[in-house]
């Protein structure tokens, strides 16, 4: 296993170092193109852009939830608050579905998850579900705690003003988290 050095090792060892040589002003940022005035998509605009994104299948909704007027707070904030929802959801689902892989694969932290659990053998031969049951529940409640604060942070309109933007149901962008560099 020792080190050698063949010809045909010489255009990567020139990649290498063209790419290790490069200057660091190569990676300044870039100036960004001034923003469109109106980056949300309001309800009657759904249908028209539907379309252009699946010209096969267009404008679906079945259940005609995006005509709805949810809490009286007219038409834009139900769909904004649809949008909100279907982005939030399919995100936990990705992370639930990323965890459950890391799991099954027999992926584990480095050290020991609590002074209770010394090693992961209370988790072997253990579904994804049945580690949860498995899991302290301080360990529980520190997860649903994170995620309550997460919740809150992103629904703060506070928050969302300090960032420079508003809430999605009052015309701000969906699926927006606002940073915590800003507040």
């Amino acid at each position: 296993s020792a080190l050698y050095w063949h010809p045909s090792l010489a255009p990567h060892l020139a990649l290498m170092l063209s790419v290790a040589l490069t200057p660091a002003a190569s990676f300044a940022p870039v100036a960004r193109p001034a923003a469109p005035s109106r980056t949300v998509v309001m309800a009657e605009d759904l249908r028209g852009l539907a379309k252009t994104q699946n010209p096969v299948l267009g404008y679906f909704d079945p259940l005609k939830l995006g005509d709805q007027d949810f809490w009286d707070q007219g038409n834009d904030a139900t769909v904004g608050f649809l949008r909100h929802a279907e982005m939030k959801h399919g995100r936990v689902a990705m992370a639930g579905f990323v965890g459950y892989c890391i799991h099954e694969n027999g992926i584990r932290w480095p050290w020991a998850l609590s002074t209770s659990l010394p090693d992961y053998s209370s988790f072997d031969g253990l579904s994804a579900p049945a580690v949860w049951d498995a899991t302290p529940q301080g360990a529980r409640l520190q997860i649903l705690l994170i995620i309550g604060f997460f919740e809150f942070w992103s629904e703060s309109a506070y928050v969302l003003e300090q960032d420079g933007t508003k809430h999605y149901m009052r015309g701000g962008k969906t699926g927006y988290f606002p940073t915590f560099s800003a507040n």
